[in-house]
């Protein structure tokens, strides 16, 4: 799960045509980081769900990583100028071996991603779940 930090300053300074229009930004960028049979999508607000199936944990944490970058490292380009975005991505994974509980995939991703939220408000963070 992936938030884009302080997301509601945009639309109050720069107006909700700009945030959509950064929302846009950062679909494109994630769509671009992932495997075609892999499932991103915008969960809410300014958060975005990526499923990655079949991946092992090791592979989530590369995944974060790349996505992060995408996101962060070239500002947005939007009609009112250029936007730096600061993104947090929080991380849950099940072996599947046994079934999996996506309530609790869901569940643990959000956690992960508060807690990445609040370690550092300097700069793009990311936390990691494991649920083996």
């Amino acid at each position: 799960m992936a938030a884009l930090d302080h997301f509601k300053l945009v639309n109050d300074w720069l107006g909700h045509a700009a945030g959509d229009a950064a929302l846009r930004k950062a679909a494109r960028r994630i769509s671009l980081c992932v495997r075609p049979y892999d499932s991103p999508c915008r969960y809410g607000g300014e958060e975005f769900l990526i499923v990655l199936p079949g991946l092992r944990f090791g592979g989530g944490h590369l995944a974060r990583r790349k996505n992060r970058s995408a996101l962060v490292v070239t500002p947005f380009q939007i009609p009112e100028g250029m936007l730096n975005v600061i993104c947090s991505i929080g991380v849950s994974a099940s072996s599947g071996d046994a079934g999996f509980d996506a309530t609790a995939l869901l569940r643990d991703a959000d956690e992960a991603l508060y807690t990445a939220k609040n370690h550092d408000r300097t700069g793009s963070r990311s936390s990691l779940r494991n649920l083996f």
